[in-house]
């Protein structure tokens, strides 16, 4: 039965008794109140996948004098967010209060009014900000080494947790007269988001900046793919934490070179885009080429509507060989795991056995390695940090900057849920990705639309052709036409008219949509939903759905009409 305690209402799990008396009588199917240690994984769904620190709850180390307050705070918060936050928040926020009271001798909280409070800030931002090295050292000279380790630096978001944990437990120790309460309420003008800079302003601006730097330079950029390029196919040596030239200790597998995937995943997160947890669970066979000798990668993508879910995406020639060869190459690890993936691992805990690539420690033990080995140094001479991520950052901002692809073709390509998401990564505002959009048409070498005002777009685009000034031009079209990027066009409707009559359909180009217009530049993505379309048609054949074929057949003139308007 404590098994499915996770699924009682919190409230009625962690009710506390009117009477502060009666604390200690407390005993639910997990744990006894008066504990002084609490396990609280039956309350949790999947405990395994938490820390213990979030899964035990331990009041052992906290004085007597204060232990009863901060339990009753933490019960009262267990009945209102989930255990293992109040658990986590508990665990790295205790011993910053109680380093603080012994500091300044005291035994209470009761003596927490407004200027002990902002006191406990100001320690705060002095202790673990502004000089943490300087209480470390001295600590460090004293030979007081575990008591040092407590002086790391933390971030500011991290001490506003800890800061608005404590002003949580003063609250509701004054507002309810919990025993050993302050006798006054904290009153804090500006407030704790505003001390530590996490209101929306600051936190968007921060937001941006992280983003901005998770972008790869261009000559790091550079030197990362021209020395994956050159780097051997497979890694020489055995030290652990790079790849390993395997020999089994067991004798299973004997003479399989270990293969320098570090060179191959780079590569191909490099021009994909692709998360680190795609790349290494692409199968064999996964690149193939289209009936214009196109090349194409199937990969199964995470955070769709459907997950996982297979899609087929564009590559380069140099990343369709390169994957070709990787495929060839680790097909003895193929046969020796049973498993189809190209990427492989090895579990050392289970006898060498060959797993598929972890992902958890990739910067760690293949990517920051790569970094040293080829000597990829930031303007200091340190190795340049770079994480598998970044590639993601990076190849969608190259894409959409440089090299002018639609912002719907790289949503596509990603797969994901909105073009907002996808925003997320290319580092432009929603004026200059509209002005991107546009300037995509200019540069088209044919456009085609359904009604009059798509007409009116296409005159409007070839008289910008022949503007001095592009950019003041494409400031005046955006005032003029409603532009939306679509995977395969864009929508001119104007949303001042109220919502869109075809809202909801599959694809605007099926519709006929008078608002729509597309161009050259969306041809291969026709083209691919044609190919798809073919296969699915033959597919419904033999399984005898006909009126599944009629309606994909219907669908399939349309997208066959217009792939014959963009070539012409």
């Amino acid at each position: 039965m404590s098994a499915l305690l996770y699924e009682l209402e919190p409230s009625i799990a962690f009710a506390l008794p009117q009477d502060d008396n009666d604390l200690n009588s407390i005993v639910n199917k997990a744990f006894a109140y008066k504990d002084d240690i609490w396990d609280i994984s039956p309350f949790i769904k999947n405990p395994k996948s938490y820390s213990n620190s979030s899964r035990v709850m331990k009041f052992e180390d906290i004085p007597l004098t204060i232990r009863p307050l901060v339990k009753q705070h933490c019960y009262y918060e267990l009945g209102r967010m989930k255990p293992q936050s109040v658990a986590g928040k508990l665990s790295t926020s205790k011993t910053k209060l109680l380093m603080f009271m012994n500091e300044f001798r005291l035994h209470t909280l009761e003596s927490f009014d407004t200027e002990r409070f902002l006191q406990y800030l100001a320690w705060l931002r002095d202790t673990y900000i502004t000089q943490p090295e300087l209480k470390r050292d001295t600590l460090l000279k004293q030979g007081k080494e575990e008591e040092a380790k407590k002086y790391k630096p933390l971030g500011e978001k991290s001490l506003y947790d800890t800061s608005l944990w404590l002003k949580k437990l003063l609250d509701n120790a004054t507002n309810f007269q919990w025993k050993g309460s302050p006798k006054e309420t904290i009153h804090l003008e500006p407030n704790l988001l505003f001390m530590w800079n996490q209101t929306s302003k600051a936190l968007s601006q921060k937001k941006k900046e992280r983003r901005e730097a998770r972008l790869i330079p261009n000559s790091i950029w550079e030197k990362i793919i021209n020395s994956a390029r050159e780097e051997s196919k497979y890694q020489l040596g055995n030290a652990r934490g790079t790849i390993y030239e395997l020999v089994y200790r067991n004798g299973q597998a004997k003479g399989i070179k270990a293969i320098n995937f570090a060179k191959y995943i780079i590569l191909i997160q490099a021009f994909t885009g692709l998360r680190i947890s795609e790349v290494t669970n692409l199968k064999s066979g996964c690149v193939f080429k289209d009936k214009k000798e196109r090349k194409w990668l199937r990969r199964e993508t995470s955070k769709t509507v459907l997950e996982p879910q297979e899609g087929d995406i564009r590559i380069p020639t140099e990343i369709f060989e390169a994957i070709k060869e990787v495929d060839k190459l680790s097909e003895d690890y193929r046969i020796t795991s049973n498993l189809n993936n190209l990427f492989f691992g090895v579990n050392f805990a289970k006898h060498n056995e060959i797993t598929i690539l972890p992902t958890s420690n990739w910067n760690f033990k293949y990517l920051n390695p790569f970094m040293k080995r080829n000597n990829i140094c930031d303007e200091n001479g340190e190795p340049y940090k770079v994480r598998s991520h970044d590639f993601r950052h990076t190849f969608a901002s190259k894409l959409v900057n440089e090299w002018n692809v639609p912002l719907a073709v790289l949503t596509r390509h990603y797969g994901h849920l909105s073009m907002e998401m996808t925003m997320h990564y290319v580092h432009l505002s929603k004026e200059k990705l509209l002005k991107k959009a546009i300037e995509g048409f200019t540069e088209a070498s044919k456009i085609i639309a359904n009604g009059e005002v798509g007409e009116s777009f296409i005159k409007v685009i070839n008289e910008a052709k022949t503007e001095d000034n592009l950019e003041d031009f494409i400031e005046k079209l955006t005032s003029s036409f409603g532009v939306t990027s679509l995977p395969f066009g864009a929508c001119l409707y104007d949303y001042r008219r109220g919502h869109c009559p075809n809202l909801g359909v599959q694809s605007c180009w099926e519709t006929g949509c008078s608002s729509f217009t597309t161009s050259d530049k969306f041809l291969p993505n026709f083209e691919h939903e044609a190919d798809i379309l073919e296969s699915q048609i033959a597919r419904d054949k033999v399984l005898g759905k006909v009126v599944e074929v009629k309606k994909k057949k219907v669908k399939q003139g349309k997208i066959v009409k217009i792939i014959g308007n963009l070539s012409a």
